[in-house]
């Protein structure tokens, strides 16, 4: 457990504890086998006495305590011993509380993150002045509540090019902490301007972990046709494949 849970002081108090109680334990087994106990505390005292450093495994915790520890040792020995029932009820106690939180924390963490709660992540406007994706279409994309969104050709437009809707099919987090939804998309109303983008299409978007930067990869076709897997900045438009990439507007 100590080495599992390293980062974690209540552990190694609690192997303090252990290590003391184990120790008392070797003391009540050389009693019980026919050392006069008087002879043995002495023999404990003069090896306390005689050592020049604290025992390998002794808790930090009891570092300032090593005088009354070994009191109280030499105490158990004299008045018949003691067990480890106590060391060992402490140390379970800690590893058990220690694991468990642990494991709620891995839990927490592995929570499954559904199509909603990411895509209100992705709710907001995000902005390409730059023009720096393969599809320079589109200078502004508008993600809204109710899987909807909006292509703006230019910020300044007094209404969206745009209107379509989105029909989630999967979502994951990589170990980077971007978060990925892939989606069915369809167009209500197609760009006016360009024409492009109208009809439908198989889509993953992925937005890094400080939702700052935004990224599209598609292809155009029917809903029951193949998904992107995986985000890819090479997608040409003439292979009837789209790349888009935005920043969040402040």
């Amino acid at each position: 457990m100590c080495p599992l849970f390293w980062f974690v002081p209540f552990i190694w108090i609690a192997y303090g504890f252990f290590t003391v109680e184990q120790e008392k334990a070797c003391d009540r087994e050389v009693v019980e086998r026919g050392a006069e106990p008087r002879q043995h505390a002495s023999c404990v005292r003069d090896i306390a006495r005689a050592s020049r450093r604290p025992a390998r495994f002794e808790s930090v915790s009891l570092a300032g305590q090593r005088k009354r520890v070994l009191e109280n040792r030499i105490r158990s020995i004299v008045r018949g011993g003691s067990t480890m029932k106590k060391g060992v009820r402490v140390f379970v106690a800690a590893s058990v509380i220690v694991a468990g939180l642990i494991v709620l924390g891995a839990a927490a963490s592995r929570e499954k993150l559904t199509a909603e709660s990411a895509w209100a992540r992705f709710v907001g406007s995000w902005v390409n002045m730059e023009y720096a994706g393969a599809q320079p279409y589109v200078q502004m994309t508008v993600l809204k509540p109710g899987f909807t969104g909006e292509d703006w050709m230019h910020p300044t437009d007094a209404s969206a090019d745009g209107i379509w809707r989105v029909k989630p099919k999967k979502v994951w987090t990589d170990r980077e902490g971007n978060i990925y939804l892939q989606f069915f998309n369809s167009y209500t109303e197609p760009l006016t301007a360009s024409g492009v983008a109208t009809g439908t299409a198989r889509v993953l978007m992925r937005m890094d972990r400080e939702s700052k930067v935004l990224e599209f990869t598609g292809n155009f076709g029917p809903e029951d046709g193949t998904y992107p897997e995986r985000i890819d900045p090479n997608a040409k438009i003439e292979y009837f494949s789209i790349y888009s990439i935005y920043h969040r507007k402040l």
